[in-house]
């Protein structure tokens, strides 16, 4: 499902800009690059459980021992130790790629495919 969705989108992708060239910004992809491995290393930082795999081991094994209740947003295996970093990770890595699509785009500029239509009236 996955994978059909990265396929419907890189041919939407395809099809808007079909062999038109891009430059990429060299300040603009160091900053982007300082904030990912920024955002990396505050993650490992606060978390320096993911550095130790008997650690790791050890939380997991406690964690699967442990009841979560059902009603509590912030008890969901998704926010717990293992996860978390991907969790976060996946946060900060949209998050960038809706900085990079909204410094792609053009505001003053037209949408990004132009749309002819043909004058029907008689």
């Amino acid at each position: 499902m996955f994978l059909g969705g990265m396929l419907v989108l890189f041919i939407y992708v395809a099809s808007l800009a079909s062999n038109e060239q891009f430059s990429i910004d060299l300040t603009f992809f160091l900053i982007s690059l300082s904030i990912i491995s920024f955002i990396f290393l505050m993650l490992l930082m606060l978390d320096p459980v993911i550095l130790s795999n008997k650690m790791t081991m050890l939380y997991s094994s406690l964690m699967n021992e442990y009841k979560f209740s059902s009603n509590s947003l912030f008890n969901s295996p998704i926010y717990n130790t293992p996860s978390a970093f991907f969790t976060f990770f996946i946060i900060s890595y949209l998050l960038l790629a809706l900085l990079v699509v909204v410094k792609i785009m053009n505001s003053s500029s037209s949408p990004l495919r132009l749309m002819t239509y043909e004058n029907t009236s008689a």
